[in-house]
């Protein structure tokens, strides 16, 4: 029976990214430091980052994902991010540093960086929102 529990372990090993459609891809963190690697990494090439606050648990991030995140023109203007997916489903120290590195209570959230690193405050999106109103966070970034 011991090695059942190991073959189940293994396939729910963390992931290092998510897949929500062929064309979007999340790079999946856990950590701060994890968190930081990649921010940091974004602003040497100068590409803004979106951050997806997200738990299996958090009802709101399902259905992010399920309908706003797969509209084709939300998807395309996502495209342009880099996409991170930080995950606090288990609540850990390590997830409870990720939330609190921003002031956020729980998921769902979704923050935005420009080219800088510098957050954008303003667009913040806490719990569902619909793909058009979505858009227009994603476009309001493309201008600033």
């Amino acid at each position: 029976a011991m090695t059942v529990v190991a073959g189940n372990q293994n396939q729910t090993s963390p992931r290092t990214e998510k897949r929500i459609s062929s064309d979007l891809v999340f790079q999946v963190v856990r950590s701060s430091e994890e968190l930081e690697r990649i921010l940091q990494r974004a602003k040497a090439e100068n590409k803004p980052v979106m951050l997806d606050y997200y738990a299996d648990w958090c009802i709101s991030c399902k259905e992010m994902e399920a309908i706003t995140f797969t509209n084709p023109e939300v998807a395309k203007a996502m495209s342009r991010f880099v996409l991170v997916q930080a995950d606090v489903t288990i609540n850990s120290q390590q997830s409870q540093a990720l939330l609190k590195q921003f002031s956020l209570y729980g998921p769902p959230a979704i923050l935005f960086f420009n080219g800088d690193g510098d957050e954008q405050k303003s667009l913040r999106v806490v719990g569902f929102m619909a793909p058009s109103r979505f858009l227009e966070r994603l476009q309001e970034l493309g201008a600033k």
